[in-house]
């Protein structure tokens, strides 16, 4: 059975190691945290895309038959340049566009992410393909990152910051909430869900397999 490689700059990606376990239990797992670059958020995209090339070498030495990249800024980044590297499956995480396109009701979503992933061209081609005349928001949350790793997701503190994130833009209304960050599953049971009706749900990241044309240039 083929031994399957994840890899986040740290805690966040156990959220797809979860879901992988609930639909492969029979695979072996290897998860690997880059903590000592965590947040990638913040970071330049050619050291994210270095890092990535650096993770992924290890889990291939590792004898893995499968990489996912659990981590939405290191998908933007790097995922064409992994799959034009290494000659094995590599599956990335990209934000829940289309599904929330398809959720919402009141045409409003907004979009939960790391700087590295709203900035990113994955993000940009997924709205061009799929939002149509949906209204989505782009809300930078970085410090929740930090929240999750220091494993702090109940505290009054966080919960201030869970809803200082959502009080980014004057429009209060949205019925769907995309969590565009591996790390941000883990807050979901603080989300202010009842903050707009009606009652919004959350779309988590969603996997991407499909290679694109366009390959970024990739240092080895």
């Amino acid at each position: 059975m083929t031994t399957i490689g994840l890899y986040d700059s740290g805690l966040g990606g156990l959220s797809v190691m979860r879901a992988v376990r609930q639909m492969l239990p029979n695979h072996d797992l290897l998860y690997l945290a880059d903590e000592a670059f965590c947040p990638y958020g913040p970071r330049p995209v050619e050291e994210v895309r270095q890092r990535a090339v650096v993770c992924s070498r290890w889990l291939v030495q590792q004898g893995v038959g499968m990489i996912v990249v659990a981590c939405n800024t290191a998908t933007s980044a790097a995922l064409e340049c992994l799959r034009d590297v290494f000659d094995l499956p590599i599956v990335g995480m990209e934000p829940g566009i289309k599904p929330a396109v398809a959720a919402t009701r009141t045409g409003r979503i907004r979009v939960l992410a790391t700087d590295g992933t709203l900035e990113g061209q994955r993000l940009a081609s997924l709205i061009r393909r799929f939002a149509g005349n949906t209204e989505i928001q782009l809300l930078p949350c970085p410090e929740l990152v930090t929240c999750v790793e220091t494993a702090d997701l109940t505290s009054p503190e966080t919960r201030y910051l869970v809803a200082r994130c959502l009080a980014q833009t004057e429009t209060t209304s949205f019925d769907t909430l995309v969590l565009g960050c591996t790390h941000f599953p883990f807050l979901k049971p603080i989300m202010p869900i009842s903050s707009a009706p009606p009652s919004p749900s959350s779309i988590p990241a969603q996997p991407s397999p499909v290679k694109s044309h366009a390959s970024p240039r990739c240092t080895t």
